[in-house]
C-alpha cells in the first residue's frame, strides 16, 4: 500500500515538474530547478533504497528553495512557493518515519512517534504532527485546486492539480 501512495505521489509530481519546464517561456530557471529538486527529493527519499540524502538534508533544501523563490520572485509565485513549503514539511516526516528503512519503514509508523517529536499524543488515532502535516496538505491544496480550475492555460492547470495531488498522496501515506 505504501509504494501504491509514494508512486501515487511521485508520478503527479513529475507531471507537474514537467509542465513546469514546458512553460519555459513564462517560468524563470528558479522555478524549474526548484520543482526539479522537489521531484529529485521525493524520489530519493520515497523510492530509492539507499537515499542520497536523509529526508531532513531534502526538507532543509526544499525550504531553502522555498524561500529562495519567494524572496527572488515574490507573491507572484505564491501557489509554487507554497507547494513547495508543504513538500519540505511532508518530505522532511517520510525521512523520519522511513528512516534508513526505506518504504518498508512505512508500515509501523506508530514506533516513529518519538523520533519525529510527536511523543505519542494522538488525534482520532493519528500521531498529532501526522494530523497536523495531513490538515496542512488538505489545505495548501484548496488553493491550487480553485487556481487550477480559474486558470486558461493547460500546463498551468496540470502544474497546480498535480501538486495538490502529489501533497494529498503523501498526505494520505500518514494516515
Amino acid at each position: 500500500m505504501e509504494a501504491a501512495l509514494a508512486l501515487g505521489a511521485v508520478v503527479p509530481a513529475a507531471l507537474g515538474t514537467g509542465c513546469c519546464v514546458a512553460m519555459r517561456a513564462r517560468t524563470a530557471w528558479a522555478d524549474s530547478a526548484a520543482m526539479v529538486l522537489m521531484l529529485l527529493a521525493m524520489l530519493d527519499s520515497m523510492l530509492s533504497p539507499a537515499p542520497l540524502l536523509s529526508g531532513e538534508s531534502w526538507a532543509l533544501l526544499l525550504g531553502a528553495a522555498a524561500l529562495g523563490l519567494w524572496l527572488l520572485r515574490g507573491d507572484h509565485h505564491r501557489l509554487r512557493t507554497l507547494h513547495l513549503a508543504v513538500m519540505a514539511a511532508l518530505v522532511w516526516r517520510m525521512g523520519a518515519a522511513m528512516g534508513s528503512a526505506g518504504m518498508s519503514g512505512m508500515s509501523g509508523m506508530e514506533g516513529t512517534e518519538g523520533a519525529a517529536g510527536t511523543s505519542g499524543v494522538t488525534l482520532l488515532g493519528v500521531p498529532l504532527l501526522d494530523a497536523v502535516l495531513v490538515g496542512v496538505a488538505v489545505a495548501a491544496a484548496v488553493p491550487l485546486v480553485l487556481a487550477a480550475v480559474r486558470s486558461t492555460s493547460w500546463l498551468v492547470r496540470g502544474e497546480l492539480a498535480a501538486g495538490a495531488a502529489s501533497m494529498l498522496a503523501m498526505g494520505a501515506m500518514l494516515v
